[in-house]
């Protein structure tokens, strides 16, 4: 009897030595995992920064250009009124209906303009949406991996004690 339970007592001290070792295992493999999940929350991050730097960096310049642009037309267009009411008081009826004629075009023009510009500023801001909703989903998806992850250590872990 007792070579048998040396014997089951050497048994067991190697099974405990070989559920520490597990553990031990498990605790670095978490560890490891934590780690890799905080590069890759910190790599979103700063991902996430740069399109909205990018972003807001195009966004400045586009708004920019359109606010020039849309002066530009406005000068011109006070130009225009200023030659029509010059021409009107010294040029023939046709010349001056021919005048009256360009300007509405070109009043025409500069209000589909403008409509142009004002509908960039809706789709820049459309695609931004977008952008962070895609960022949203890349974020919820890694967090879904993570949660399976730890939920595979957990079942390995009580299925070794």
């Amino acid at each position: 009897m007792t070579d048998e339970s040396i014997r089951l007592r050497n048994q067991v001290e190697l099974l405990r030595e070989e559920l520490r070792l597990t553990k031990d295992q498990y605790g670095r493999a978490h560890d490891n995992h934590e780690h890799i999940l905080s590069q890759a929350k910190s790599a979103l991050i700063e991902e996430k920064t740069r399109l909205e730097l990018r972003y807001k960096s195009k966004s400045t310049r586009v708004i920019e250009n359109l606010k020039y642009k849309a002066q530009v037309l406005d000068g011109k267009r006070e130009e225009l009124e200023l030659e029509k009411q010059a021409l009107q008081s010294c040029v023939p009826q046709n010349t001056y209906n021919s005048l009256k004629k360009q300007l509405k075009d070109l009043h025409r023009r500069h209000t589909e303009f403008k409509r142009v510009l004002l509908s960039s500023g809706v789709q820049q801001e459309r695609r931004h949406q977008e952008d962070l909703k895609l960022l949203r989903q890349r974020l919820d998806l890694l967090d879904d991996n993570q949660q399976q992850q730890l939920g595979e250590f957990a079942e390995i872990a009580t299925s070794t004690e």
